[in-house]
């Protein structure tokens, strides 16, 4: 089976058989990273790139790839973008308060232009459409 190392350790296992049993799976950096996922965020929002954001997240023992930070990133996209205009915008506490001014409404374009009588022309409908008004009507 597996050997012990000199130092009391497991050493390398014999058999692809004893490598399967003794597998254990680590975390996956989807799920580290969702721990830190408003930090992460934070960061994005602020114009932290994915280099800056995995030095960051070194210096506090969280081990990442920048593949997977790209990957975390991009599926939250629409959330790091709506932190970003929400830091871009001013503090509301400072701002003036937002007046919202009436729009007029727009006259219908046939109120503004009126067809007078004279510019209207009798037109005669075309034999393609006499005959497809005959077809609508059910006269053969």
């Amino acid at each position: 089976m597996s050997t012990v190392a000199p130092d009391g350790r497991n050493a390398k296992p014999a058999t692809l058989e004893e490598a399967a049993l003794t597998f254990t799976a680590t975390r996956k950096n989807s799920v580290i990273l969702e721990q830190h996922r408003a930090a992460i965020l934070n960061l994005r929002a602020r114009g932290a790139t994915i280099t800056q954001i995995e030095d960051i997240l070194s210096e506090f023992g969280v081990s990442a790839s920048e593949w997977a930070l790209i990957r975390f990133c991009r599926k939250y996209r629409a959330e790091w973008r709506r932190i970003q205009c929400e830091l871009q915008q001013p503090s509301k506490a400072t701002s003036a308060p937002v007046t919202i001014a009436r729009a007029s409404v727009p006259k219908p374009v046939h109120a503004e232009h009126p067809i007078s009588p004279s510019s209207q022309q009798t037109q005669t409908p075309s034999a393609a459409q006499s005959r497809k008004q005959g077809d609508m009507s059910g006269d053969f």
